[in-house]
This record gives structure tokens, C-alpha cells and sequence, in this order.
């Protein structure tokens, strides 16, 4: 008999884990080839309802079809706009990197022409764009403030030099003071 130390137990658990790891992963790999290949031949049909929300069928289709049939209804496809989707919509075990992607399209219920989704690009800024417009914002946030202050010193500046001598109010106010004082002097004798 062979005598193993306490390590061995450790070793056996982790070579159990990597088993059912590959297990897992083969698993994984089987399903998304599946995906694959229900993806070729199919369409993800998406169907808005007057609701508001939207269904999705995976239809079976031919590579040159002009329509597709999804129920009992028959739709037209747009040969000139393919736009993808991802299928399944809810993969095995959640796992949205098994996810591949399908043709999707779309329509109203009950409406055979397919939704005209706009393809041209839409006018976005980019990160350096848009901080050119806040600095240009906040520079001309600043212009604005120094000439709010400038005028505000300008006033000041005014007010000061229509301001009466200092010599001429200490005189004035000299004179208040000992008018005041005589009254009461007078009022008091």
C-alpha cells in the first residue's frame, strides 16, 4: 500500500473540477455549433404589436425568398437592408457569448412591407468634440462674468469720483456738530 499525504485529497478535488469544467465547455461549444447552424438557413422575425411590445420568431427561409411566413401571415423582405440580430434570444444556460448572429427583420403586426428604419448616419459628436463645446461654453461663460465685473467696477469707479470732497463733509459735518451742541446749550440754560 501506497501512503499519500493530505495534498492528495486537495489535488483529486481539482482534477474533478477541471473534468466537469471541459465537461461544460464541450457542452457549450455543442450548443453554439447548433446555433450556428439553425442560424444559416433562418430569419429572426420581429414583430411589433400595436402594444407596444415586440415578438420574435425564428422562421425557417430560403437564401433568395422575396417573402416570409410567420403564422399564418405573409411578409415581404427587404433585399437592399440586412440588418443582424442575435440568436437565441435566450441562450443555454444564459450565456450570451453562445449567442450568434441571424438575420433579423422587422414589421408591423399584419403589415406585409417591413419597417423602413433610417440608415443614414446620424450627426454624433465625438469625446474631443465635446469638450472643444464645453471649454468654448465656460470660456464664453467667463467672458460674459469679466464684463458683468468690469462694468461693476466701472460703476464703483463713478460712484467714487462723484463723491463731495472729504474736507468739505468734515467741515459740514463740524458745523452740524456745534449747531447741535448750541441748541442744546440753549435749550439747557
Amino acid at each position: 500500500m501506497y501512503t499519500v499525504g493530505g495534498w492528495f485529497v486537495y489535488l483529486m478535488n481539482l482534477a474533478i473540477l477541471a473534468v466537469v469544467g471541459i465537461i461544460v465547455l464541450v457542452v457549450i461549444q455543442v450548443k453554439k455549433g447548433q446555433y450556428l447552424k439553425e442560424s444559416e438557413r433562418r430569419i429572426q422575425a420581429e414583430i411589433w404589436l400595436p402594444t407596444g411590445h415586440r415578438e420574435f420568431h425564428t422562421v425557417p427561409c430560403d437564401m433568395n425568398a422575396k417573402t416570409l411566413s410567420v403564422g399564418s401571415f405573409t411578409y415581404y423582405l427587404n433585399p437592399n437592408r440586412i440588418r443582424w440580430g442575435r440568436h437565441p434570444r435566450l441562450p443555454f444556460m444564459g450565456l450570451a457569448s453562445m449567442q450568434v448572429p441571424i438575420r433579423l427583420e422587422s414589421w408591423f403586426q399584419n403589415i406585409k412591407e417591413p419597417i423602413a428604419i433610417p440608415t443614414e448616419k446620424v450627426n454624433t459628436l465625438s469625446a474631443s468634440e465635446l469638450r472643444a463645446l464645453m471649454r468654448q461654453g465656460r470660456a464664453t461663460l467667463v467672458a460674459r462674468h469679466s464684463q458683468l465685473l468690469e462694468a461693476g467696477q466701472k460703476r464703483v469707479g463713478e460712484a467714487i469720483a462723484n463723491q463731495p470732497n472729504k474736507v468739505v463733509l468734515y467741515v459740514m459735518l463740524g458745523i452740524v456738530i456745534i449747531g447741535i451742541a448750541a441748541i442744546a446749550f440753549n435749550t439747557l440754560m
